[in-house]
């Protein structure tokens, strides 16, 4: 199930056998580019909302005035924070992976050769501030866990890295010319390097 808990659009993952729940029409268009690139051999491995960020405690006070029996009562809320894709690529793609990506050394486990990238997909227009939540939510997961979560709007990531064959047609199956001056992804990737 999304993290919006409301959610109907679907997506089936080969990989999980199963039906997923995802919350927006561009988390379903990278999740397709994440099981092409997963099928090419590019991505590892991958989860979709992977263990939440626990950024802040629920706090509690004891009211001084009006509370003979001194019972502590609530104050502030705990705050957690679900990306939306954990993502491991084969290292030998970080050069062009980074060509979208911001890649840093911590993100890289040697010994296993991956690349560790987390990603939250954001539309190309945000309301309600949905971006200046993203962004404290940023600060507070590298802050607090040291990983950095980039923020990903499909239409640039698919310029950049290639659109996946499946969004040449819309979610319902019609064919679309949303992505039509994009390079695919198969193509992009194609050459091993």
């Amino acid at each position: 199930m999304g993290k919006n808990k409301k959610s109907d659009i679907e997506i089936y993952d080969p990989n999980l056998k199963t039906v997923v729940q995802i919350d927006s029409m561009e988390e379903w268009q990278v999740y397709n580019w994440v099981l092409e690139l997963y099928e090419m051999g590019v991505l590892i491995n991958y989860e979709y909302q992977p263990r939440e960020f626990q950024l802040t405690d629920k706090v509690t006070y004891v009211p001084y005035f009006n509370n003979s029996k001194k019972k502590a009562k609530s104050l502030l809320q705990s705050h957690e924070y679900t990306a939306d894709f954990a993502l491991l690529f084969d290292i030998k793609w970080g050069e062009k992976l980074s060509e979208y990506f911001k890649i840093s050394e911590d993100m890289i486990n040697f010994k296993d050769n991956i690349i560790v990238i987390y990603i939250d997909i954001k539309g190309a227009f945000q309301r309600n501030g949905g971006a200046r939540t993203f962004s404290i939510n940023q600060k507070e997961v590298y802050d607090k866990y040291k990983i950095y979560v980039q923020k990903v709007v499909p239409a640039d990531l698919f310029k950049t890295l290639g659109v996946p064959m499946r969004c040449l047609k819309g979610y319902k199956g019609r064919p679309s010319k949303i992505f039509n001056s994009c390079n695919f992804a198969k193509t992009i990737f194609a050459s091993g390097k």
